[in-house]
């Protein structure tokens, strides 16, 4: 990573007043368009307009911090929302009732009108959010041939690389001196990241606009039971055979069912390891391996280091 996300991990005059509202315990209110903040006082939903948040230097994208200790509350919007963790470990994001909790690394993709909230309360946590008109999000997946992303109503993945923030910083400088080339420039920046996401990311989680999609409801069962879960299982359980669960999930999801199983066992013992709590043997048996020398060496081709070198580097951060 370059120089230019650094302006970002200096606290703001706004976040350094919501950290003392929130340490005092005092309710207050986000910096919204006045016509929100008493919807947002009243618990009420509301939904951020993009003519608000986009017009700012009349880009179809927007790079921004999410402020820290800023209080939740429940929203939607009317653009497409990229949230990546640069630094922090525990923001919590509730999305569609939803709760789990982001690290660094970790970006949420949330399509609009699904609503969600986020809590970054946290000294020295940086969030960013990517703000991207829908027509500009559509034309660079439709040029992609890629409906996957857009078809869903979120879609949470784990970077372990400098990808995603390497091209945030590139919107940045697009941002911060405009010219003629800009939104050209970054619709080519964003269909990289949308390839990279694609390509390189793990996907820890995905939710579905059309809840009675049958690759979906696989993705759900195999997500519920990637320990002990085989093909033919997952066939019986849904009255298919073998073959069309194989090649369903193969043509809706991008992969095949052994690697798929490899992924969620080796991001649930990620995130496992990041906890810090258990050995590697119990999270070898925990994610579905009976031997730990089988899922460290997994584990080593899927990361690129042991198990035990991955835990020492998530508790230095």
């Amino acid at each position: 990573m370059g120089n230019k996300l650094e302006v970002f991990y200096t606290m703001t005059k706004e976040e350094e007043e919501y950290r003392r509202a929130y340490l005092e315990k005092e309710r207050t209110i986000p910096e919204l368009p006045v016509q929100l903040r008493d919807k947002v006082m009243a618990d009420l939903r509301v939904t951020l307009p993009a003519k608000y948040y986009l017009s700012v230097g009349m880009l179809p994208a927007r790079l921004m911090k999410h402020p820290c200790y800023m209080p939740e509350y429940l929203h939607s919007h009317e653009f497409v929302e990229i949230i990546y963790v640069l630094s922090g470990r525990n923001v919590r994001q509730n999305v569609e009732g939803g709760l789990f909790v982001m690290g660094k690394g970790d970006l949420l993709l949330i399509n609009p009108g699904h609503y969600h909230s986020i809590g970054v309360f946290e000294d020295g946590a940086v969030v960013l959010d990517l703000l991207v008109e829908n027509r500009l999000f559509a034309d660079v997946c439709g040029n992609l041939g890629d409906t996957f992303i857009t078809n869903k109503k979120f879609m949470l993945v784990h970077d372990d690389g400098p990808g995603v923030a390497d091209t945030l910083e590139r919107i940045l400088a697009e941002q911060e001196d405009p010219d003629g080339y800009s939104v050209h420039m970054l619709g080519l920046l964003l269909s990289g990241m949308v390839v990279h996401i694609r390509r390189s990311c793990a996907v820890l989680r995905v939710g579905n606009r059309q809840e009675g999609d049958e690759a979906y409801r696989l993705l759900e069962y195999i997500g519920r039971n990637f320990r002990t879960c085989d093909l033919g299982a997952l066939a019986e359980h849904f009255g298919i055979s073998g073959q069309y669960a194989s090649r369903l999930i193969r043509e809706k999801l991008g992969e095949n069912y052994s690697g798929l199983i490899k992924r969620f066992r080796m991001e649930a013992s990620a995130a496992l390891l990041r906890g810090g709590k258990m050995s590697c043997k119990e999270i070898a048996y925990e994610v579905g391996y009976f031997s730990q020398e089988h899922f460290t060496r997994i584990f080593r081709s899927y990361f690129g280091r042991s198990p035990g070198e991955y835990r020492k580097e998530a508790q230095s951060m």
